[in-house]
């Protein structure tokens, strides 16, 4: 008699992450971190609203097959863009939610109401305190009453960890998962690059070896672009062949196009990614982005391209992945003092040369690799944590 076997099927869990928008430089880290975590016995879905006003001008949203667009209503009010995400269109019945950390998400109450009621466990992610944008004590005090009541919290950097637990999260429920992009890629894609095509890539846009500013990511009001174009015509005025390469898409685009055309030192690139990113970061000697650093911090690393900023107070966290003085440059927020420290930086060559290296030693404690393991081993605590709990 055929003894018959069966496989026992394996039951996932199901881990639903809610975001605004499924975006292009977050692409990698769900590729990476979908099927290891299944290998666990953890299926991740990402549900999103599409896109948002600000992600659509830069054209950085993107779909995969691990995303799901849900329906989403958006309000106005009180000078807060709320938003309503039906998240049950990707997931109906989660073991684990992920939401992101902000108080205009309106899934987010109702969710944490529900966690002690036979609802999803809740987690969020996100800065840890607040950086980019100014908030007032009673929208501080409500994201703090949130953060709390959550189960996990996954924080971009230690400073925003310290933060959450200062004001009374347990410290042994936060991840710290150094936010960052896809290094080993971008540098794969600055080898590509030849110097052929940086010597034409200089030609096409008149471009001179050692004068070249390349200020890269969302052109939005919150980044200075106006301050940027003001500071970038003091630096033409010290250095003749000066040019500013303005890399993005967003609210404040059409304002570059426009003093391009009126004869400003700069030459409006668009969005670029891939090889055109590379290419655009090997022609340049220095990376301008006078507030608001973010995720081009670990692209200034990676690329070897040092930053030059300003003591502007709303930068985000990546900030703090960069050293004064040894990986970029802080000065005074005001356009002669940052005009003059854009000069002298690309005028001392040996300086500059001594500041690329370490920007590229550095780079090594910002890889993907590394936030994606610390994010798997969070939700493992996580999922355990929440087995014991039901």
């Amino acid at each position: 008699m055929q003894r018959r076997t069966e496989s026992r099927k394996v039951i996932m869990r199901k881990l639903l992450v809610i975001l605004p928008a499924s975006t292009a430089y977050r692409a990698p880290f769900f590729d990476l971190v979908i099927p290891k975590l299944a290998t666990h016995g953890i299926q991740l879905t990402v549900a999103h609203g599409g896109t948002t006003e600000s992600f659509s001008q830069r054209g950085d949203v993107v779909d995969r097959p691990w995303s799901v667009r849900v329906r989403t209503r958006t309000r106005d009010a009180s000078n807060q863009p709320w938003a309503l995400r039906r998240w049950r269109d990707a997931e109906a019945k989660p073991d684990l939610v992920i939401v992101q950390q902000a108080i205009k998400n309106l899934e987010t109450y109702p969710l944490i109401a529900r966690q002690r009621l036979n609802g999803p466990s809740v987690a969020m992610w996100g800065h840890g305190k607040t950086y980019s944008t100014p908030q007032g004590r009673a929208a501080s005090l409500l994201k703090q009453w949130l953060v709390r009541r959550c189960d996990w919290f996954f924080a971009y950097t230690e400073s925003g960890a310290a933060f959450i637990a200062e004001h009374g999260f347990p410290p042994d429920h936060i991840s710290v998962l150094r936010n960052t992009i896809d290094t080993q890629g971008l540098q794969r894609q600055l080898a590509a690059v030849t110097e052929s095509e940086v010597s034409e890539f200089r030609g096409q846009n008149d471009l001179v070896p050692g004068r070249t500013a390349l200020f890269l990511g969302g052109v939005d009001d919150n980044k200075g672009i106006e301050f940027l174009l003001l500071s970038a015509a003091l630096v033409a005025e010290q250095l003749p062949g000066f040019k500013l390469l303005v890399a993005g898409e967003g609210a404040s685009a059409a304002a570059c196009r426009a003093a391009q055309t009126a004869g400003a030192p700069l030459r409006m690139l668009g969005r670029v990614e891939g090889h055109a990113k590379a290419l655009a970061l090997s022609a340049a000697d220095v990376l301008v982005v006078p507030q608001s650093i973010g995720l081009v911090a670990v692209d200034s690393l990676a690329a070897g391209v040092p930053i030059v900023s300003t003591s502007h107070p709303l930068h985000g966290p990546e900030a703090e992945y960069l050293e004064d003085r040894k990986t970029a440059v802080f000065v005074e927020h005001e356009a002669s003092c940052y005009a003059e420290a854009i000069a002298d930086l690309l005028i001392d060559t040996e300086r500059l040369e001594a500041m690329a290296q370490a920007c590229i030693r550095e780079s090594d404690s910002y890889s993907l690799e590394n936030m994606a393991q610390a994010f798997i081993d969070g939700v493992l605590a996580w999922n355990a944590l929440s087995k014991s709990q039901s």
